[in-house]
């Protein structure tokens, strides 16, 4: 979980798109989830070093993924508001 957030808290200050970071034994890629401009969460995925960095392809998909996502997360956000 530190490392979980010390990444997430580099997403929301660079606000780049995607976020790739070597760690010792893994090779970590991160996307921030929005919703509108606003970071609501994020993802990561992670492969072994040795295979190096993600190809541009994933990159792509985990960018759209996390567009997806942000919307979901959004939307469940809204349903909690409205249940209280």
């Amino acid at each position: 979980p530190e490392t979980v957030n010390s990444l997430n808290r580099r997403l929301r200050e660079t606000k780049q798109p995607l976020w790739e970071e070597t760690q010792t034994s893994v090779v970590m890629l991160g996307a921030p989830t929005l919703q509108g401009a606003q970071m609501n969460g994020s993802i990561w995925v992670w492969r072994p070093a040795d295979k190096g960095s993600w190809p541009e392809a994933d990159q792509a998909l985990l960018h759209e993924v996390a567009d997806h996502l942000g919307i979901v997360v959004a939307q469940f956000d809204d349903q909690e508001k409205l249940r209280v």
